[in-house]
């Protein structure tokens, strides 16, 4: 399996279209169910972070983390490698907050995604 196998954070524009009609039309789609699916699926996919500024990118790939393309149409996510046994953590109580946590377990970033097509958004912020 590829990292671009892997990586499903983003909405084609037909899962953008079906999510649309689905909330206009009445479809059930409870936004705060499926932000933290999202999100989850975000936190356990280690292929990909936020695109992070020019800044901390150069201090994330100082830590590390080799930085490849990114991800195909959509300019919030890069594909790449962390160090091993780095990893992402959900904060607790925040459907969209996550936290880079090194092999140590310190925290060096905090992560913020929003999935839904209307909202979309992602960053990264290196913790001085």
């Amino acid at each position: 399996m590829t990292q671009s196998d892997k990586h499903d954070n983003t909405f084609s524009p037909e899962k953008r279209n079906l999510l649309e009609i689905a909330l206009q039309e009445g479809g059930g789609i409870d936004i705060e169910i499926y932000e933290r699916r999202k999100n989850q699926e975000f936190i356990g996919n280690p292929f990909t972070l936020p695109t992070p500024s020019s800044e901390d990118k150069e201090r994330l790939e100082q830590y590390g983390v080799i930085f490849h393309a990114q991800v195909d149409n959509d300019p919030y996510f890069q594909y790449v490698t962390l160090p091993e046994d780095w990893s992402k953590q959900e904060v607790q109580g925040h459907n969209h907050q996550s936290q880079l946590i090194d092999e140590q377990g310190n925290v060096l970033a905090k992560m913020f995604y929003k999935a839904v097509p209307y909202d979309y958004f992602a960053k990264i912020e290196l913790i001085e």
